[in-house]
């Protein structure tokens, strides 16, 4: 019979030491036309996962040249240029947004969207 465990028991000191409990970041790859998901990686926002994500992009597309857009983490640019530098051209895209200081903590509102600044990095 499968023994069911609450959360709090499933928090072992092992588990921790392991990194198999915290945050947990899903990157995608889409085909820009088609909206197609031509990879996926479920893991750790840190250099290790980006590798192993950018690793499966570079085993889903053709030799072709084509466009990568990512958001502002710094090691996405590593990657990218250690394991697409044949195939890919990297933008970051950096969104910036207005704080709004007089808000309420008890209620949510999003941020105004104020600028978006684009770095590229073609070899």
């Amino acid at each position: 019979m499968d023994e069911r465990r609450l959360p709090s028991e499933r928090l072992t000191p092992e588990r921790v030491e392991r990194g198999m409990v915290g945050e947990a970041y899903t990157s995608i790859c889409l085909e820009r036309s088609t909206k197609l998901v031509m990879a996926w990686h479920l893991g750790k926002r840190d250099r290790v996962s980006t590798e192993d994500f950018v690793s499966k992009i570079r085993w889903a597309t053709a030799t072709a040249r084509f466009d990568v857009n990512t958001g502002g983490f710094q090691p996405y640019e590593t990657a990218i240029d250690a394991g697409l530098y044949d195939r890919a051209n990297h933008a970051a895209v950096v969104k910036m947004f207005h704080t709004v200081s007089a808000v309420v903590p008890e209620s949510y509102r999003p941020a105004k969207f104020r600028i978006s600044r684009q770095g590229c990095h073609q070899r």
